[in-house]
């Protein structure tokens, strides 16, 4: 789903940069990119849930670097 055409309307302000540069800063994350990304490189018979481990991975080197991750997701929020 998404938002229809974001990153065509976001990539003309959109820059690289280094993860230094980001170093005490909150970033956000969406965090569906990131299981996708592990689902599909993954073969489930050698390491189920993969995309758990993957995004401990992430997660822990963002914090390393002194970069906070806030995740975002699509939908409606559960109820608390």
């Amino acid at each position: 789903m998404g938002v229809k055409d974001l990153w065509n309307v976001l990539s003309p302000l959109c820059e690289r940069k280094p993860l230094y540069e980001l170093q005490g800063k909150n970033i956000a994350i969406d965090l569906s990119g990131w299981v996708v990304d592990s689902q599909t490189i993954v073969d489930n018979a050698i390491q189920p849930r993969m995309y758990l481990r993957n995004l401990y991975f992430r997660t822990a080197f963002l914090l390393t670097q002194g970069i906070f991750p806030v995740f975002v997701l699509e939908g409606k929020a559960l109820p608390l």
